[in-house]
Formats: C-alpha cells, sequence, structure tokens
C-alpha cells in the first residue's frame, strides 16, 4: 500500500513506533515522582538546615553562659582589685598618720626631756646654792 507523496512507512511501522512512546500516564507519573523528589529532597536539606541551626544555637547558648560566666568572674577579680587598691591607700594613709604620731611622740618627747632637764638642772643648782650657803654659814659660825 504505497501511496503516491507518502514515505515508505506502512502502517504498522508507525503502530510499531508509536507502541514505544511512553503513556500520557507515564509521562504524568515520571513528571509527579520527579516533582516529588525535589520536595523530599528540599524538605531533607531544609531538615539539615534546621538541624544545623538547633546546633549552632546550642552552641551559641553555652557560649553565652560561658562570657557570663567569665563576665562574673571577671566582675569579682575587678572587686577584689578595687578593694586591694583600696585597702592599699587606706595602708598608706595609716602609714602617715602613724609617721606622724610616732614624730608627735617624739616632739613630745624630746620637749618633756629638755623641759625635765632644765627643772633638774635648777633643782641642782638651787640645791648646791644651798650646800654652800650652808656650809658658809656653818664656817662663819664655829
Amino acid at each position: 500500500m504505497k501511496h503516491v507523496g507518502m514515505a515508505s512507512t506502512s502502517i504498522d511501522d508507525i503502530m510499531n513506533e508509536l507502541s514505544k512512546l511512553p503513556e500520557p500516564n507515564e509521562i504524568r507519573t515520571k513528571r509527579s515522582v520527579s516533582r516529588r523528589f525535589g520536595k523530599l529532597k528540599e524538605k531533607v536539606e531544609k531538615e539539615r538546615s534546621l538541624k544545623k541551626i538547633e546546633e549552632l544555637e546550642k552552641e551559641l547558648a553555652g557560649l553565652k553562659a560561658s562570657r557570663q560566666e567569665a563576665n562574673r568572674k571577671l566582675g569579682v577579680i575587678e572587686n577584689r582589685n578595687m578593694e586591694a587598691t583600696n585597702m592599699v591607700e587606706l595602708n598608706k594613709e595609716v602609714a602617715f598618720e602613724i609617721n606622724q604620731v610616732d614624730e608627735d611622740i617624739n616632739n613630745f618627747v624630746k620637749e618633756s626631756l629638755t623641759a625635765l632637764d632644765k627643772r633638774l638642772t635648777h633643782v641642782t643648782q638651787r640645791y648646791f646654792k644651798e650646800e654652800v650657803l650652808s656650809m658658809e654659814s656653818s664656817s662663819n659660825h664655829p
């Protein structure tokens, strides 16, 4: 059955070629499977991303806690340092006051010793004068 102007293919050849083509349902199924695979792949990637985010958030929370603890310890150290600085300043003030009191005591002792020495000298001189006068008067009166 050959017609003029037509290719030399028979109906059987055409039917054979058509049978090799996928069915429309098969094409839809492949597309659907492909779409579902793509969606599942996206979902899996999203889940992995969420897990990574959760892990990073946990790590971040741990780091924040560590930072807070470090800041707390730093605060304690700074407070102790401030207290030590204040104690040093207080010790300097106390040492200055002790030196002042020591100087005042030394001055008082020097002044007291000087006054006592003058008094002793005065009393001694008077005693010797009286002795001398007493000796002179006893030597004048036999």
